[in-house]
């Protein structure tokens, strides 16, 4: 056999493996009834030989006649297939066309029985989807959910939440989630020590994330938040009433003022609850900003700041939020454009190409601008108040 000849078989065999191919991807995503394109496409092959046979049999214009006929009762026989494929280009955006539906697990049905107080027939439903999607998050959450908060079940909440954890495959985002929606669970049991338990586990799978950072800072709040505000008892829903007579007052009369804050007593109770929690960023922001604000002690406050800025897994917004507040202090306090600036040049190195980057720089072109204008507010005030010693003297 020639190489020509090879060539040409070669390329016929490939020629009918690909027709085949597509024959058969048509059959199985076809609305037709198999059997019946099957015969189409038989119908559709004895055309043309039938009219070639009445062409060499019969006479050339019969095979011009039997053609046009046959031609009618191919478009007769195609139409409805013809018809909607064209239409599937106007209606593939709406319906999705032919393209295959991913199977997922549909959990309204279970929602509505939840939300009828069926909690029996919502956990069978979800069993019946976890059947077919076994190990699926959104489920597991859900049936954990149910048993948590409606009906008190922590130990079945907790071993649906564990079924979730398990799998590795999932994203760690997933299954730290799932652990954080324990916590809030137990929490809202009041069961403080194992939502400790549950937070120190997710700090310890996530190190140096931002879910570990997360973790931290939750596990630091768990135990109590009294350094928030310490004159005052924990947030409670209190109408205060009017005092009576308020119009009828005698000249002079004053209410009574709330106690003055001492800035020094709040210090001391923010170090001891960082002493106890030192990843609690909230609680060491606000120390930082006592620092600066009340107990004139820049230097110090900048170092809080700092000890947060290289935190592990602290979020970008955040540690950006943390640079531009230096680099107000710096500005307002100090007056010192070198140390604002290097501050607000950190974000665009930390986070090139962001948008925290693009507004660092923007704040860096009108810095000058910005401490004028502080320096002449600062001005105007003192002016001010001058001007209103000498009138009252």
């Amino acid at each position: 056999m020639s190489v020509a000849s090879f060539s040409s078989y070669a390329c016929l065999a490939l020629l009918v493996a690909g027709v085949g191919w597509l024959l058969w991807q048509w059959l199985r995503r076809t609305d037709d009834d198999p059997v019946r394109l099957v015969l189409k496409w038989l119908a559709t092959l004895a055309v043309p030989a039938i009219t070639i046979w009445a062409g060499f049999k019969i006479h050339p214009i019969a095979a011009v006649v039997v053609g046009a006929f046959l031609a009618v009762f191919l478009g007769i026989l195609w139409a409805p297939n013809i018809g909607g494929f064209l239409a599937g280009f106007l209606t593939g955006d709406f319906d999705g066309g032919k393209e295959e539906v991913e199977p997922r697990p549909f959990y309204s049905v279970a929602q509505a029985h939840r939300k009828a107080g069926r909690f029996a027939d919502a956990l069978a439903e979800i069993d019946r989807q976890l059947a077919r999607f076994p190990g699926d998050a959104g489920g597991l959450l859900l049936r954990g959910e149910i048993l948590a908060l409606q009906l008190r079940d922590l130990a079945g909440a907790g071993a649906c939440v564990e079924q979730v954890v398990a799998q590795a495959a999932l994203p760690a985002v997933t299954r730290a989630r799932a652990l954080f929606t324990l916590a809030d669970w137990q929490l809202a049991a009041l069961m403080r020590e194992e939502a400790r338990e549950t937070l120190a586990r997710v700090r310890a799978q996530f190190p140096g994330t931002a879910l570990g950072h997360e973790a931290a800072q939750r596990l630091a709040h768990v135990a109590g938040e009294a350094w928030r505000d310490p004159y005052r008892e924990p947030a409670r829903l209190a109408v205060t009433p009017a005092e009576p007579g308020l119009g009828l007052r005698e000249p002079g009369y004053a209410a009574a003022l709330e106690p003055e804050r001492d800035p020094h007593a709040e210090a001391a109770a923010l170090h001891a609850h960082l002493a106890a929690h030192p990843a609690d960023a909230e609680a060491r922001e606000k120390l930082a900003r006592l620092y600066a604000e009340q107990l004139g002690h820049l230097d110090w406050a900048v170092a809080e700041l700092d000890r947060l800025i290289q935190t592990p897994g602290a979020p970008p917004r955040d540690v950006a939020r943390w640079l531009h507040r230096q680099a107000d202090w710096h500005v307002g306090f100090a007056g010192d454009e070198g140390a604002a600036r290097r501050a607000l040049e950190q974000v665009a190195a930390r986070f090139p190409g962001s948008a925290l980057a693009a507004q660092a720089g923007t704040r860096l072109a009108t810095l000058k601008l910005e401490i004028r204008g502080r320096q002449a507010g600062r001005t105007l005030g003192a002016g001010t108040a001058e001007a209103d010693h000498a009138a009252a003297a």
